[in-house]
């Protein structure tokens, strides 16, 4: 990316990123199942505002309006976007989508954002794999994304799920409170068994009544 000034280029965050990425790579994976008292399910139009509440309370700022719910629902109507969420006692806390190219074979997980209180369950990778699953039956095998390179857990659930980095963007977009730096992960899902990559059963999708 070309930058007219060396103002623009230059990251701050640059060093502590390369320290949040190298510790992400030797961080041993642990698996870890999400209590039953969480429900996974696919989100539906009816979920668009609440989704809304969410985003809004995890994102001070985020380049796309995702706290607006009739833009949440145009992107499920028009944008080809698929979204997961977890539910606690009938409240949406966690959630992550796929944007797809379904012409191109491609799609970009993104809009990972999960209550500050309900942290550390391990929901994300859940959902990533959930995500991944349908992109499979829907033969898009391309899947990639671009994290806050100073998010230690988002691009930790990437790294352990087999996804390659490729890369970081400096300055490259306005998110959670600041112009911030984006690493770029990818990976090809048509090497991945959807038979080995179940999550546990206690996680399994329950759809709304």
């Amino acid at each position: 990316m070309k930058y007219h000034n060396d103002e623009r280029r230059n990251s701050i965050h640059w060093t502590e990123e390369d320290t949040i990425l190298s510790g992400v790579k030797e961080k041993e994976v642990k698996e870890k199942i999400v209590p039953e008292e969480f429900v996974l399910r696919k989100a539906t139009e009816e979920d668009a505002e609440e989704l809304a509440i969410v985003f809004g309370k995890v994102f001070e700022v985020y380049p796309t309006p995702l706290n607006d719910g009739d833009y949440v629902k145009q992107t499920m109507k028009e944008d080809d976007t698929i979204y997961y969420v977890y539910e606690f006692e009938g409240k949406i806390i966690s959630t992550a989508s796929a944007e797809m190219n379904v012409k191109e074979g491609n799609a970009e997980l993104t809009n990972c954002a999960t209550l500050p209180e309900y942290r550390k369950h391990g929901f994300m990778k859940s959902l990533l794999i959930k995500l991944e699953e349908e992109l499979q039956e829907k033969s898009i095998f391309c899947s990639y994304t671009i994290a806050r390179s100073l998010s230690f857990g988002m691009n930790a659930a990437f790294h352990q799920l087999g996804y390659t980095y490729t890369g970081r963007l400096a300055n490259n977009c306005y998110i959670f409170d600041k112009l911030e730096d984006m690493n770029i992960w990818v990976k090809d899902l048509s090497s991945y068994s959807k038979a080995v990559r179940l999550p546990p059963q206690n996680s399994a999708v329950k759809q709304r009544s």
